[in-house]
C-alpha cells in the first residue's frame, strides 16, 4: 500500500467517524426536540399543543433526513430560547427577594434558567459550529 493509499484511507476514516458523531448529535437534538413537544402535550393537552407537536415531529424527522433549512431554524430558534433564558436569569438575579428561602420558586426559577440557557445555547452552537454536524447533513444531502 502506498502512502497516498494509507492517507486516502485515514481521511475516509476519520470522514467516517465525524459522520456518525453527527449523526448522534443530530438523533439526540431532535429526540430531546420531540421529548419536549410531547412533554409540553402532557402537561396542557389541547389542540394547539397537539398541532404543535405535530409540527415539531416533522421537523425533527426533517433535521434526521439532512435538510440544512431545518438545521438553520433549529440553530436560530434555539439562539432565542437561550436569549430568553438569559433574560430570565438576570430577572432572577435582579430580584433577590428570594435569596434565603431555599426551595422558594426563585430558586427553581435560577435552576431552570441556568439548564435552560445551557441546552439551548449548546444545541445552537452545536447546530451551526458543529463540524461533525455538517459532515452528517452534507452526507444525508448528497449521500
Amino acid at each position: 500500500m502506498t502512502e497516498k493509499e494509507q492517507a486516502f484511507m485515514d481521511y475516509e476514516k476519520k470522514q467516517e467517524t465525524q459522520m456518525k458523531r453527527g449523526k448522534t448529535m443530530i438523533c439526540l437534538i431532535a429526540g430531546f426536540e420531540i421529548a419536549i413537544a410531547v412533554f409540553n402535550l402532557i402537561l396542557d393537552f389541547n389542540i394547539s399543543q397537539l398541532l404543535i407537536g405535530a409540527i415539531m415531529v416533522g421537523l425533527s424527522v426533517a433535521l434526521l433526513s439532512g435538510y440544512t433549512w431545518v438545521r438553520y431554524l433549529f440553530a436560530v430558534s434555539s439562539g432565542l430560547c437561550a436569549f430568553a433564558f438569559f433574560a430570565m436569569l438576570f430577572m432572577v438575579l435582579g430580584d433577590f427577594s428570594w435569596v434565603g428561602d431555599t426551595l422558594s420558586g426563585g430558586v427553581r426559577l435560577l435552576i431552570t434558567s441556568i439548564i435552560g440557557l445551557a441546552v439551548c445555547l449548546t444545541v445552537c452552537l452545536l447546530l451551526l459550529f458543529s463540524k461533525s454536524v455538517k459532515e452528517y447533513m452534507y452526507f444525508k444531502r448528497n449521500g
